[in-house]
């Protein structure tokens, strides 16, 4: 988990016993295309670690000793990824229901944490909506702990919060995360449209007021008002997120200098001047920063178990748990894949299960330190891929920025306009909605539409996880549907002088308990001579239902005097054959038939 490079790029890990001095290949993937570490047991990973993190950190040094434009670039996205998180961060720690320090914590644990041993080089963390959502049910006055006090809720969340970091290492080191190859590319279409419409209409409250505050968090969000186009404040803040976007889009198209900054941060950085430099200077008419919004300085939180008191309601701490731990894990792994379907990267399912021990780890500190915890950001993700940062250096100083501007540099922060923000995110927006969705979908099967649609609704309507889940379900079902009424089964009869009529039936595609009852029909025991073969050697007997099938069918000619053999079974279908013993005997081979092939069945070879 370690053992990647502090440049980490996309290629593979940071070094190994045995690997080649970094002077000798490229450091950012000193195992040339291979990871080893994939393939070592978790005991093997545990007793290695000290060797592997030097070597991380070292071939890191080197890497941007040697690159110093990548450097550059890495530490300047980082700080433009902080400025992005912070309005996120505290909004949805209200949206938890817990202290805005809590949500901004949270993210500096999760940046720094994931940053240097997650999955994906350059993916960004930190507090996210999604579990912010269902953390609000453990914290409401009218939730399932509605009759414990506020204190006694919030310590049952930090509890809930440790076990679902624990579950979600165990995940990892228990390497299930082969389990996303059962994620269809439909639901990855549905899930990253899903993402783009979450992005957009959370910054829609960019555009609400609340006047009887001083800060806009301050205030429930029935109690905020709509700016209205009549308004001028409206107007100039339309401008500001124009001309962020604009700022954005053109940049990177300035030959050199595009490339010294990052879009987004001279986007952010013209937006302040036009706000603070004109709107407030000369228009007097000022639109929200990040000082009106919410308090940003505090100071570094204790170490601090949750206590949960002597009667603690494991129930609910156990089911949130769990809940928590899917939705965060569902939404780390598809950024995962996001980011590498926009890197073009190979998947790996090495690399979902390091991105789980990364967020587990994440979530169980922050717990310890009574943060909220979250999960992989796409937004900020995309950000930070669009500034040109691919290197671990870019994510993990992000939390550390972050955490600097909480600790000491608050001031800088909270003078950016909020309408620069929201500019940035909706250039995000734009790169991550697939908008040749709507062509595709007259071009797709109505069973692949079906669960684009219903993944991308679903997700926005509940969360990711659901939605993801969801669209895994129906893509099974439809698949399965689809490839049951695949099947295909051909009858002909044949002379053989020893045997007489023989009728064999040709079996094609893949049988398993959708296609079973078309299977057993297309068999005409009352009219089939006395000798029945069954040609298994273009179709894969796939699951149980299929050898209960054959079995019903063996039966009914057994109880018409009739003899059914079946051959040509693959190695895979044998297998299923093994604990039918009684059947694999009674399906065995009739010496007399023409070819003299073996009929298939367990441990024997042919004659």
């Amino acid at each position: 988990v370690v053992g990647e490079a502090l440049a980490g790029g996309d290629g593979g890990g940071g070094g190994g016993e045995g690997a080649p001095p970094p002077s000798a290949v490229d450091p950012r993937d000193p195992f040339q295309g291979g990871n080893p570490l994939a393939e070592l047991p978790v005991r093997e990973l545990a007793r290695r670690w000290p060797t592997l993190l030097g070597q991380f950190w070292y071939s890191g040094v080197l890497w941007y000793r040697d690159h110093p434009d990548s450097l550059r670039a890495e530490l300047l996205s980082g700080v433009t990824v902080a400025c992005m998180q912070v309005p996120e961060s505290v909004a949805f720690s209200f949206v938890a229901g817990v202290d805005p320090l809590s949500g901004l914590f949270s993210t500096v644990f999760l940046g720094i944490i994931t940053g240097l041993i997650g999955g994906k080089p350059g993916m960004i963390s930190g507090a996210a909506g999604a579990m912010a959502v269902v953390a609000k049910d453990i914290t409401d006055e009218n939730g399932p702990l509605k009759n414990l006090s506020e204190n006694q809720r919030f310590e049952h969340l930090m509890m809930t919060m440790t076990l679902c970091g624990s579950m979600q290492m165990a995940f990892g080191f228990l390497r299930l995360g082969g389990l996303v190859r059962l994620i269809p590319s439909t639901a990855m279409l549905g899930f990253m449209n899903a993402l783009a419409i979450i992005i957009f209409m959370s910054q829609l409250s960019a555009f609400q007021t609340c006047p009887d505050y001083k800060l806009f968090t301050d205030c429930k969000e029935s109690e905020r008002e709509d700016l209205t186009l009549a308004q001028t404040t409206t107007w100039m803040m339309i401008v500001i997120v124009i001309m962020t976007m604009i700022v954005m889009h053109l940049w990177p198209k300035i030959p050199k200098v595009g490339k010294f900054l990052p879009g987004s941060m001279v986007a952010l950085i013209v937006a302040s001047v036009w706000e603070h430099g004109v709107n407030r200077a000369i228009l007097d008419v000022p639109t929200r920063i990040v000082s009106e919004t919410a308090g940003v300085k505090g100071s570094f939180p204790p170490f601090d178990f949750a206590d949960v008191g002597g009667s603690p309601r494991w129930g609910v701490i156990i089911e949130y748990a769990f809940s928590l731990a899917a939705i965060g894990l569902v939404e780390s792994i598809m950024t995962l894949q996001a980011c590498n379907e926009i890197t073009s990267t190979p998947q790996s399912v090495f690399r979902a299960n390091q991105e789980s021990v990364a967020q587990g780890l994440a979530n169980f500190v922050s717990s310890l330190f009574g943060a909220m915890g979250g999960d992989a950001m796409i937004g900020q993700s995309t950000i930070n891929i669009m500034n040109g940062a691919r290197g671990r250096l870019s994510s993990t100083s992000a939390g550390v920025f972050l955490l600097i501007f909480i600790l000491v540099a608050s001031p800088v922060i909270e003078l950016l306009p909020i309408a620069g923000l929201t500019g940035v995110l909706f250039m995000v927006v734009i790169n991550t909605f697939h908008w040749a969705t709507f062509a595709k979908l007259t071009r797709m099967r109505p069973s692949d539409g079906i669960v684009v649609v219903v993944v991308t609704v679903l997700s926005v309507m509940y969360n990711l996880a659901i939605g993801v889940g969801v669209g895994v379900v129906l893509t099974s079902i439809f698949g399965a549907w689809n490839l049951g009424s695949k099947i295909t089964v051909t009858r002909r009869v044949v002379h053989n002088p020893n045997v007489g009529d023989i009728a064999v039936y040709k079996v094609y595609g893949t049988l398993f308990f959708s296609g079973t009852t078309h299977f057993k029909n297309a068999f005409n025991v009352k009219d089939d001579p006395p000798t029945i073969i069954a040609d298994f050697e273009n179709c894969l007997v796939a699951d149980y239902s299929a050898v209960a099938a054959i079995k019903s069918i063996f039966k009914r000619y057994r109880e018409n005097g009739k003899r059914f053999r079946v051959k040509h079974l693959g190695d895979d279908s044998k297998e299923l054959f093994r604990k039918e013993k009684k059947l694999s005997v009674a399906l065995k081979i009739h010496d007399d038939v023409e070819d003299r092939e073996i009929v298939v069945l367990a441990g024997v070879k042919e004659l």
